[in-house]
């Protein structure tokens, strides 16, 4: 799995990973992003990727496939928050910039 993290964010990163998203087994985390592909390429792991890449991220060596949990899509849930009598309008053009992005 990539993560370029210290050692204490592995560990959340390690807890997000086996509590959340339900991964099991053993926690192998790469420097780099190029040193997580080559580990996915060897066999050594999977590389779990957010979102839609292209293909030319993955390239012809990695296969994309979707992660299900019970047949569903797995879906990370994102929340923003802001004192109710914000007034700057920066935080407004902020939160329907949000809206947009993940309606």
């Amino acid at each position: 799995m990539y993560a370029n993290t210290t050692p204490p964010k592995s560990q959340s990163e390690r807890r997000y990973y086996r509590d959340i998203v339900g991964f099991k087994g053993e926690f192998l985390f790469a420097g780099t992003m190029q040193e997580a592909r080559v580990m996915a390429v060897s066999n050594r792991g999977v590389l779990p990727v957010e979102g839609h890449g292209s293909d030319a991220f993955f390239g012809a060596t990695l296969r994309r496939v979707p992660l299900v949990r019970n047949g569903s899509p797995v879906r990370r849930t994102y929340c923003a928050f802001w004192k109710k009598d914000n007034a700057n309008p920066h935080t407004q053009a902020f939160a329907e910039f949000l809206k947009k992005q993940f309606a």
